[in-house]
């Protein structure tokens, strides 16, 4: 697995990879009828939804704290 430091953008361009294959391979498998896709689908799915909520949670924290940055590098 790719070590990165959370927020780098190795670290979010491979979730985001892991994120769509794994969204594609699900939606095409679950349209078949196939129970264990259908729950992978909506794991993917919750976990994507999770991840919004966590990128909106941070964005505010970076534009009410825009000194936390800063902070953080030293």
């Amino acid at each position: 697995m790719m070590k990165a430091r959370p927020g780098t953008f190795k670290h979010v361009y491979f979730r985001f990879l892991i994120l769509c294959v794994g969204l594609l391979a699900a939606f095409m498998n679950a349209r078949s009828g196939n129970t264990v896709m259908m729950v992978l689908t909506s794991a993917i799915a919750a976990y994507f939804v999770m991840e919004l909520i966590g990128a909106i949670r941070l964005y505010r924290f970076v534009k009410n704290n825009p000194d936390a940055i800063r902070k953080a590098e030293d």
